[in-house]
């Protein structure tokens, strides 16, 4: 995704109108084509002429998205703390983040799970992925070309906010994955399950927070970056990221029936002796050749094991982007969805990720 911010940016908001009109007569038609073996995953995208939907009419009318009645989370974006907790009751933990405001978890039910971001004491961004979330006019497990029948899909996204405007090209990735939908002041991203073809979580974000995240494919790692808050605790953002890492890659599991995975102390060890190594490596301080491989980093803390995995990352925004990332990788998501495996570690050093899945004997 491109981002750019221009002061004053009437002349620029007019000639965005103007290119989203002449994108409408070379819009994208959506469609799946399901084929095995696909390690980008299973939707991609035909154009042909022939296939716009939107008319003048509906483009010049600024938004078909603006007419959308929204439910449920979606009316808790600017609310209060205290009208959070009237709805939600207090979070199972509050856990720091790269940003300007904090996650408020709320983990006790599974099919319910809800990350909220608080800032200055309001609702700011609210990440859903619990099947029974009320996230509507959407619902997790819809189908992506029921999205796309029901809402325009943009390709270029624009907005002013405090006198400067703002513009977001998707790339054909995001659109494909991850698409960005304005519903009044709320911006959703949709993060769709490549494989399945379904919606498997929402990100909902007033305009301050989209702005600051730019949670798309080709956002400018250096703008991200000095997006980031700065002196915040490290220690317990890692701790918290591994947290929120290990309960979303359990709601994935059990979403395809399978048994959550245990935690197991020794696994985090070691996969956060890859993670500081991944650091160190990336700063120069480490070699390639250095790394050790996890069968010995296995046999270093005397751990038996009938079959080990790893799954490593990095400049990923935070745990919620590491997961649906993951899962719309064929390698990394066949390792999260393997039914043998019985426990799991998970190690954030400087938010470099990994997570050592393992089958340990009864």
């Amino acid at each position: 995704m491109k981002a750019a911010t221009v002061k004053g940016g009437r002349s620029l908001k007019i000639i965005i109108r103007v290119i989203a009109i002449i994108l409408i007569f070379t819009a994208v038609g959506f469609f799946l084509n399901i084929r095995e073996g696909n390690e980008d995953g299973l939707i991609n995208q035909d154009r042909t002429p022939s296939d716009t939907v939107q008319s003048i009419e509906e483009a010049s009318s600024e938004n078909k998205n603006e007419a959308v009645q929204t439910e449920g989370v979606f009316n808790l974006i600017g609310k209060t703390v205290e009208e959070l907790k009237a709805e939600f009751g207090k979070p199972s933990r509050i856990d720091l983040t790269a940003y300007d405001y904090k996650w408020w978890i709320y983990n006790s039910d599974a099919g319910k799970y809800v990350q909220v971001g608080v800032k200055d004491d309001r609702v700011v961004t609210i990440f859903a992925i619990g099947n029974d979330v009320n996230i509507r006019p959407f619902y997790i497990g819809e189908p992506v070309s029921e999205i796309y029948a029901n809402y325009f899909i943009e390709s270029i996204v624009s907005l002013d906010y405090k006198g400067s405007s703002y513009y977001y090209e998707l790339s054909e990735e995001d659109i494909n994955s991850r698409p960005l939908i304005r519903l009044g002041n709320i911006f959703v991203q949709l993060y769709i399950d490549k494989f399945s073809g379904k919606l498997s979580s929402v990100r909902l974000m007033d305009v301050p927070t989209l702005i600051q995240l730019h949670p798309f494919e080709l956002a400018n790692k250096e703008l991200q970056a000095a997006q980031r808050k700065r002196n915040v605790d490290q220690e317990k953002l890692d701790i918290g990221n591994a947290k929120q890492l290990f309960e979303l890659v359990n709601i994935v599991r059990m979403r395809y029936d399978l048994k959550p995975l245990l935690w197991d102390e020794r696994a985090a060890d070691i996969a956060y002796k890859n993670s500081m190594n991944m650091y160190e490596m990336d700063k120069g301080s480490l070699q390639p050749n250095d790394l050790e491989e996890l069968s010995i980093r296995l046999k270093a803390f005397k751990l038996n094991v009938e079959m080990a995995e790893e799954i490593a990352a990095a400049d990923y925004l935070d745990a919620p982007a590491i997961v649906e990332g993951w899962m719309n990788s064929k390698s990394k998501r066949e390792k999260l969805l393997d039914k043998n495996f019985s426990h799991t570690g998970i190690g954030v050093y400087n938010e470099y990720y990994t997570q050592s899945l393992l089958q340990i004997p009864k």
